[in-house]
């Protein structure tokens, strides 16, 4: 696994490390600290966390892609140092911490996904018909072609929008290829 910055055989640290027991699914988180709770597993985003709709609503909506990244991240989290995070921050440039809710079961639901996308891809780029081959990896480029999703009807909230693994900090990987 690739050396996280900090300390991470305590499961804190920025830029750490995480990853399923195989290796093949795994990324970096920006930060994971502990507060008085427990561990807190924190994003750091650069643009507008809310949903563009957020801007005249009342109630704001933190874009699905963001919060699906959290709880996938937690996840990984828990299979990497045993322990599930007790909370989940985006941070944004201005502004306070955003909570992000998560259900474990949920969670781990990405990673099943996560699996069955790197399968997928694998499949794809080790088959012996070279048109085939390139015809499939074309529509593997489009940007919503292997979504990372949350049952909307197993968490509340449109944030629970799927995500593709191309605007993540994921890393799948698989065979001897890097998706």
């Amino acid at each position: 696994a690739p050396a996280a910055k900090g300390a991470a055989k305590t499961g804190c640290g920025v830029e750490l490390w995480v990853q399923t027991p195989d290796g093949k699914v795994g990324g970096y988180i920006d930060c994971a600290y502990k507060d008085e709770n427990g561990v807190v597993v924190r994003d750091y985003k650069s643009g507008f966390i809310y949903e563009p709709s957020a801007v005249i609503d009342a109630e704001r909506t933190v874009k699905g892609e963001y919060a699906t990244q959290l709880r996938f991240y937690a996840a990984l989290y828990n299979l990497t140092f045993g322990e599930w995070p007790t909370k989940l921050e985006l941070l944004p440039i201005q502004g306070p911490p955003v909570r992000i809710a998560f259900d474990e079961k949920l969670c781990m639901g990405l990673v099943s996904q996560a699996r069955s996308a790197l399968e997928k891809v694998n499949a794809i780029i080790t088959r012996p018909d070279v048109e085939a081959r390139q015809n499939l990896i074309t529509e593997l480029a489009t940007p919503s072609a292997i979504p990372l999703r949350m049952p909307t009807s197993q968490m509340a909230g449109p944030q629970m929008n799927g995500v593709s693994l191309r605007r993540s900090n994921l890393s799948l990987m698989g065979v001897s290829h890097c998706f």
